[in-house]
């Protein structure tokens, strides 16, 4: 009958709100600074610090975690009452070549784009 009970103390603890922290690194294994790290469904997110470090407080241990951050491909992964993740992102190629940055800073879609421009 003991046993029975903290099994479901366990249970309905993964249940409710929890924290996970973990770094974010690029493809090269160096911290990103700023990616987004944010629960799926809620406006709940954070960003990495100076080191790839993040931690965020999720609604529940059974959530999912968005990781994004601009020319890298966004990555999805469930806790799964899981405290820390680790991610690697990898490069979104593609998505480098449809912005452009002028020099007046503003950024615009490349088929939007009617100026002259130059590569540096």
């Amino acid at each position: 009958m003991l046993t029975l009970i903290c099994l479901l103390c366990i249970q309905v603890s993964a249940q409710g709100p929890a924290t996970v922290s973990g770094k974010v690194s690029d493809s090269y294994g160096e911290p990103m600074i700023g990616a987004m790290v944010i629960e799926k469904g809620t406006t709940n997110g954070v960003t990495t610090d100076a080191d790839g470090n993040y931690r965020i407080t999720l609604e529940s241990g059974e959530s999912t975690v968005i990781f994004s951050s601009l020319s890298y491909i966004t990555q999805e992964i469930p806790v799964n009452g899981r405290s820390v993740i680790n991610v690697t992102m990898e490069d979104d190629a593609l998505s480098l070549n449809e912005v452009v940055v002028t020099g007046y800073g503003q950024t615009v879609r490349k088929d939007k784009l009617t100026a002259a421009t130059s590569k540096v």
